[in-house]
């Protein structure tokens, strides 16, 4: 489920993936935590964070352009639909 409670699908791959960082690398603070995925401290990560952290790597992949977290859900939404995903699905 994600932040509204809508259903998110993903691949069993991607499964995979979420189900190894839960086991090897998700280290809580609080043990009722139920955020995915959690600073080096075992707290939430902040606003903040996702922000500096995407700003990195923009520039470690030599983007020029000020890359903020809303672009990456406009450029996934236009990547499904530019692959013949159903606009009513999205």
């Amino acid at each position: 489920m994600s932040k509204g409670n809508e259903v998110v699908s993903i691949t069993s791959e991607v499964s995979n993936v979420l189900n190894d960082h839960i086991i090897f690398n998700r280290k809580p603070v609080n043990k009722d935590e139920k955020t995915l995925f959690l600073n080096k401290f075992g707290r939430r990560i902040g606003e903040h964070f996702i922000r500096n952290h995407l700003k990195e790597c923009a520039i470690e992949a030599g983007l020029q352009r000020n890359i903020y977290p809303h672009m990456l859900r406009a450029s996934y939404i236009t990547h499904i639909l530019n692959n013949g995903i159903n606009p009513l699905t999205v």
